[in-house]
Order: structure tokens, then sequence, then C-alpha cells
């Protein structure tokens, strides 16, 4: 895995108490309990805090899916 998934997956751990040995980057918002709207402003504070970046509020609104979160995180540590 990658660093930028191990942070990923420690920010999903955080915000929802996710079984890190069932943490896949397929998972999508119903895989995962809590994660709805409010759920999902606790995981941005997470994953802002892991890898101490700020999100666009378009970036926010994109980010429906583990996959799409890494992606999103791999372009802006990149451009960091």
């Amino acid at each position: 895995m990658s660093m930028v998934v191990d942070k990923v997956k420690a920010a999903f751990v955080s915000a929802f108490g996710v079984d890190p040995e069932k943490f896949s980057v397929e998972m999508m918002p119903e895989d995962v309990q809590g994660w709805d709207s409010l759920g999902h402003l606790t995981l941005v504070t997470a994953l802002q805090e892991q890898f101490g970046l700020e999100f666009e509020v378009n970036e926010v609104m994109d980010m429906d899916s583990v996959k799409k979160i890494v992606s999103i995180c791999e372009s802006k540590t990149a451009a960091a």
C-alpha cells in the first residue's frame, strides 16, 4: 500500500472506527457505517489532519468513494 492509502486508511479508522483489516480502496459510502453528510465532514477533518492539507469545496464534494479520495489526496500531495 502507498503512503497516501495508509493515511487515508488512518483517516477512516479515526473518523468511523473502520477495522483496518477490512479497509479497502473499493469502499463506497454505503459500505461504511456513519459515512453520511455529517460523517463526511468528520472524514474530511481527519484527512486534513493526516495530510496537513486543506481541501477545496469542489474536492470535498468529489470525495464519493475511497478510490476518489485517494486520487484527490495523491494529486494534492504531489502538488504540495
